[in-house]
């Protein structure tokens, strides 16, 4: 469980230093920035889900 919560920290951390892509696509598993229409994270490969247009 510890473990689990680390990890957590550290994303959130992560997405709080990481500005958001121009479009505002941000990895929910590492926060990362993704360049718009791209279906995964470059970073951790989580699948990124698409906002309803």
């Amino acid at each position: 469980m510890g473990r689990i919560r680390a990890e957590a920290a550290k994303a959130a951390q992560t997405a709080a230093q990481t500005p958001a892509a121009p479009d505002g696509t941000v990895c929910p598993s590492c926060g990362a920035s993704a360049a718009p229409g791209v279906k995964f994270c470059p970073e951790c490969g989580a699948p990124l889900s698409r906002q309803s247009e």
